[in-house]
């Protein structure tokens, strides 16, 4: 191959991108060019000439360049390198503002001012179930569902001390303590537990006080990121532990909903129903009805007991004539919370 030959490729390649800019610049949000980049992955790997790695940073540069027109911001749970902050790079690949919230509530509340375009909220942990702060703010359902996100969790356990014998006080999240107790009641007689917003909050307490008894529960990215010495790798109950993400925004937002042919998706709404007897087998026999598959459905008491809120995830899409029914049916009972691509569950 020939020098000019190879100029050649890279002027197209430059003419492609200019091409890619001015086409999501016109119709992209990056809920859909997320969506869009994971499918080309997915789709190349089976048969490229790259490395799985090689592809992804493709894909990475991909976003980098072509997104600079439109600069959607995303709330996390701060500090940065937490669990959430990881699951906003896997998914939007740096083509987006990570910006760090101090809380769940904060989220939900800047994602309805607008004054975030998205917000990624933990939902549910393979291990220790739902994560009852975000049930309760979507429970609310003044915002939309637009994607979902699995990461896979592995916790270690850091401090400034040279031995665990040293450690009396554990610094974490609540639901990681929780995720980590079998290694916690075998290692500890009765530690005191120092509870914080998240797990690289942990991580940046530990630093910043540098105190030997304390021991904090984050990932091994936060350890590094802080730089903690690393006592002990994988202390979490489950290998699969895998939490799932939800990332929101406000109810303005209609650009991110839109069907195609070629992705399977999944549905989340809100029911309201009477605590009475057969409401809720009622209700559910009509999904059974229409052949729509219950992914998911949870349950809270509303106010003084006489109804409960539940939350429900489907297979399916709004425009599908199944879900229209379902839909139409019960329209002063649910509170649609948005359709979005339907992700793979991985170990």
């Amino acid at each position: 191959m020939k020098k000019s030959d190879i100029q050649n490729i890279d002027e197209k390649i430059i003419e492609l991108l200019k091409k890619r800019i001015e086409l999501v610049s016109q119709t992209s949000n990056a809920v859909e060019q997320a969506n869009i980049l994971q499918k080309l992955a997915a789709q190349q790997f089976s048969h490229s000439h790259f490395s799985r790695q090689q592809l992804r940073e493709i894909v990475k540069i991909l976003n980098q360049v072509c997104s600079h027109k439109y600069s959607d911001s995303v709330g996390y749970l701060a500090p940065e390198w937490s669990f959430s902050y990881q699951a906003g790079l896997e998914h939007f690949q740096g083509s987006v503002d990570l910006t760090p919230v101090d809380s769940i509530e904060r989220i939900f509340k800047k994602v309805k001012e607008e004054t975030i375009n998205f917000g990624i909220i933990p939902i549910e942990n393979s291990y220790s179930g739902n994560v009852l702060e975000s049930i309760h703010f979507l429970g609310q359902g003044d915002v939309q569902v637009v994607a979902e996100v699995y990461l896979k969790i592995s916790f270690c356990l850091c401090s400034f001390a040279d031995s665990i014998q040293e450690i009396s006080t554990i610094c974490s999240k609540d639901i990681a303590i929780r995720q980590c107790s079998g290694f916690l009641n075998e290692n500890f007689k009765a530690p005191n537990y120092k509870y914080v917003d998240s797990t690289s909050k942990a991580a940046e307490t530990i630093q910043k006080y540098k105190d030997s008894g304390t021991a904090c529960i984050c990932s091994t990215t936060a350890a590094k990121r802080y730089n903690l010495k690393i006592l002990e790798n994988n202390i979490q109950n489950s290998k699969y532990n895998t939490t799932r993400f939800l990332i929101i925004s406000s109810k303005g937002n209609q650009s991110v909903t839109k069907k195609t042919s070629d992705i399977n998706y999944k549905s989340s709404l809100i029911a309201n129903l009477d605590n009475k007897a057969g409401a809720l087998f009622e209700f559910l026999k009509d999904f059974k009805n229409q052949k729509i598959n219950l992914v998911k459905i949870d349950s809270r008491p509303l106010g003084n007991f006489e109804k409960y809120l539940f939350l429900i995830d489907i297979d399916g899409h709004f425009e599908d004539e199944n879900v229209v029914t379902i839909l139409e049916k019960y329209k002063d009972e649910i509170k649609f919370l948005g359709s979005y691509k339907k992700m793979s569950y991985k170990n």
